[in-house]
């Protein structure tokens, strides 16, 4: 059997990231897309809108009429699984996305069993992140913690067998940072004449 060589840091990830960014939004992309445009944040609920149980992705990104991003929005308007746009107080943007046809992804989602995804989910996400060999392994070792249980027991400094126990090497997500406070406004934004672009 091949050893498997390492190339995580030195160091495991020991600040939050936005679980909903990093797994469920490659769900919606598929892959990265070479305009560079990224959302300024995702979400699992939305304050007075959206719970985390009603499998949505809200998507918040900086509006522009520049043609790399009118091309990238029109993308998103024609996405099977958008839903909804709204115009937010800071002068963003929120693309809701439905993604019930992941609910049992989204359940183990959000018990932090991210080792239990699908198969092809799982297939997306790491395509999603193959051009970037140090996020993709790290991604890997969330998904496919089996392979690297011996190695975050060193980063961790702990016995291999606690992490085997718990069963995964990423924390579960945030209600409070994965939940969108801001309000929605009303504003005028043609989704029509977005589409003719």
């Amino acid at each position: 059997m091949k050893q498997k060589v390492y190339r995580l840091e030195d160091t495991a990830i020991d600040v939050y990231f936005q679980k909903s960014s990093k797994f469920l939004y490659p769900l919606i992309l598929g892959k990265r897309n070479d305009s560079g445009i990224e959302p300024i944040q995702t979400y699992l609920a939305w304050k007075g809108h959206y719970k985390t149980a009603d499998n949505r992705l809200i998507c918040l990104f900086s509006l522009s009429d520049d043609v790399a991003f009118r091309q990238f929005e029109k993308n998103l308007l024609l996405h099977e699984l958008f839903e909804g746009f709204k115009n937010l107080e800071d002068s963003s943007g929120a693309y809701i996305f439905n993604l019930n046809q992941y609910a049992a992804d989204m359940m183990h989602f959000r018990n932090g069993r991210y080792s239990l995804l699908s198969a092809a989910s799982k297939e997306k996400i790491l395509s999603y992140y193959k051009a970037n060999k140090y996020s993709a392994e790290y991604m890997d070792s969330f998904l496919n913690p089996e392979q690297y249980f011996e190695k975050y027991a060193t980063l961790f400094n702990v016995e291999e067998g606690f992490l085997r126990n718990t069963g995964e090497l990423c924390d579960p997500f945030s209600m409070v940072k994965e939940t969108l406070c801001l309000k929605e406004v009303d504003a005028a934004r043609n989704m029509e004449e977005l589409l003719q672009f």
